[in-house]
């Protein structure tokens, strides 16, 4: 875009239309780019919501086999002496 030292109308006139040519090829630039991120932040968004569900599962899972080991651990120490205040109980 070049404007002359002393611009007539017609050239003030071009040189505006240029700019306006210009401005409108950087917003279709922008959309499309603005379209490509958000379709790219769902993608994200969709694949965090995956791991968060998939962590709180494996979170789960361990919490229950954490209970189920502490639970057998326990009752087994405790069997010998249940066994022994069963035998006492059935003796008398």
């Amino acid at each position: 875009m070049n404007i002359p030292e002393n611009p007539t109308n017609s050239d003030i006139r071009d040189a505006l239309l240029q700019l306006g040519d210009k401005v409108e090829q950087l917003d279709e630039k922008f959309d499309e780019k603005f379209d490509k991120l958000d379709e790219k932040v769902e993608r994200l968004d969709y694949k965090f919501d995956i791991y968060q569900k998939g962590r709180d599962a494996m979170v789960r899972m361990a919490t229950t086999i954490i209970i189920a080991a502490a639970s057998v651990l326990i009752l087994s120490n405790l069997s010998p002496a249940i066994s022994k205040v069963v035998t006492a109980l059935t003796a008398n």
